[in-house]
C-alpha cells in the first residue's frame, strides 16, 4: 500500500512537471521546454536526454523494467513513454521523431499490458501513436 501511495505521488508530480512543460510549448518557449525536458528525463530516469535517443528500447527497458516490481515498472514505462511522445511533438527529424513514437509506444504498450488498472488516455495515446508511425511509414 506504501509503495502504490508512492508510485501515485510520483506519477502526480510527473504529470504537473510535465503540464509545465507542455505549457512552455504552448507559449512558443521552445528554449525552456528544451531545458525542462531535459531535466524531466535526468530527475525522473537518471539519464541524458541523449541516452533514450541513442540507445533502442530493449537496452532502455532493461533499465526501467524490473521483473522484481512490476507495479514499478509499469509507472516508470507509463512515465518515460508520455515524456518520449511529448518529445516528439517537439521540432526534430522524421527519423528522431519516429523512434521516440516507436519507443514511446513500446512502453505505454508495456504498462498497458502489465497495468492492473485500466487508462483511457493511456489507449488513446497509443492508438494516436500507432496513426502516427502508420503515417511516417506511408
Amino acid at each position: 500500500m506504501i509503495e502504490k501511495d508512492f508510485l501515485m505521488r510520483l506519477l502526480k508530480q510527473f504529470i504537473e512537471e510535465l503540464n509545465e512543460l507542455l505549457f512552455n510549448i504552448k507559449k512558443d518557449d521552445s528554449e525552456q521546454a528544451e531545458v525542462d525536458i531535459e531535466a524531466l528525463y535526468e530527475k525522473y530516469f537518471q539519464q541524458k536526454r541523449t541516452f533514450f535517443y541513442n540507445n533502442d528500447k530493449e537496452v532502455i527497458s532493461r533499465i526501467i523494467i524490473s521483473d522484481d516490481d512490476v507495479q514499478s515498472s509499469v509507472t516508470k514505462c507509463e512515465m518515460l513513454g508520455i515524456l518520449l511522445l511529448t518529445d516528439s511533438k517537439l521540432n526534430h527529424t522524421s527519423n528522431l521523431r519516429s523512434n521516440l513514437l516507436t519507443k514511446a509506444l513500446f512502453l505505454l504498450e508495456y504498462a498497458e499490458n502489465n497495468s492492473n488498472s485500466y487508462s483511457m488516455e493511456r489507449l488513446d495515446q497509443i492508438t494516436w501513436i500507432k496513426a502516427e508511425i502508420g503515417k511516417s511509414e506511408r
